[in-house]
């Protein structure tokens, strides 16, 4: 109890490496209270922080790692939400303010898999021009630049829609060994027996993933709502000519890191919750 406020316990349990609750309550004060008192120590700041969402009536999902815990990755959290569409789906982003710095950045690599493509509501979203795309000698290009040009383009912050295609079970499996062979991705530390068993679960073919990047400034971060898009595929591949005397090709290669598939920067995670009746 905080502030005289009710707090219901929804749910509770542990994994291997976890301890998690699920609560909701009658005021962001009583949430952190009783968060800080079952040893989810929280800012002071955040109560204020939980307001907006407790006035919403979100539920709170809220972890930690149990003290005996083997050293080492830790495995991912999974939160497993019933289906809904891109417009009834928001992810609560600025509460991740309260733990950065003022002169910090938040760079996020999300990943949506749907029945199309998803893109911010509000944020400005776009691809990398290819037709910009120039080949400055035989292993450079600009595409860092052009890149940063995307993330620049709004003042209130933007995201660089990174790829958007139809996605198979063994597509992901492709992406999987390049990313090994390019020395991206550890197979000691990212398995792909973790890789299949997501793919068997999540019924991988016949559905779009959308990658979406972006380097936020706190000023700039708000609680993320989606739309359904449509739109021309972009590819995460990039190939231009360097052709100072012969021609040589020199092809870029950006499939990046493997999935995340949920990204939690801040403790907290927060499910929509229906009104108490």
């Amino acid at each position: 109890m905080g502030d005289g406020a009710d707090v219901m316990v929804i749910d509770r349990g542990e994994t291997a490496t976890y301890e998690y609750v699920v609560i909701g309550g009658d005021t962001g004060t009583a949430i952190a209270d009783w968060l800080t008192d079952a040893g989810y120590p929280l800012p002071a700041d955040y109560a204020a922080a939980l307001a907006p969402y407790v006035e919403d009536e979100w539920f709170f999902f809220a972890a930690k790692v149990k003290p005996a815990a083997d050293s080492g990755v830790l495995a991912p959290i999974e939160l497993h939400l019933p289906p809904a569409q891109p417009a009834t789906f928001e992810i609560p982003l600025a509460i991740a303010t309260h733990s950065m710095k003022p002169d910090a950045e938040l760079r996020l690599t999300t990943y949506f898999l749907g029945g199309g493509p998803v893109l911010p509501q509000n944020y400005a979203a776009q691809a990398v021009d290819d037709d910009e795309l120039v080949a400055l000698s035989e292993t450079e290009t600009n595409y860092a630049e052009l890149e940063a040009a995307v993330l620049a383009s709004d003042p209130e912050g933007a995201w660089v829609i990174d790829f958007s295609n139809p996605l198979y079970a063994g597509g992901l499996a492709e992406a999987y060994d390049q990313g090994t062979w390019a020395g991206r991705i550890d197979p000691e530390t990212a398995s792909r027996v973790w890789l299949e068993d997501f793919g068997a679960r999540a019924g991988l073919d016949g559905l779009h993933l959308t990658r979406l990047r972006t380097a936020l400034k706190p000023a700039q971060i708000r609680d993320l709502t989606l739309r359904a898009a449509s739109g021309p595929p972009v590819d995460a591949v990039h190939a231009v000519e360097y052709d100072p005397d012969a021609g040589q090709a020199c092809q870029i290669d950006r499939t990046g890191r493997l999935p995340q598939l949920l990204l939690l920067v801040p403790v907290l995670a927060w499910i929509r919750r229906r009104p108490r009746r």
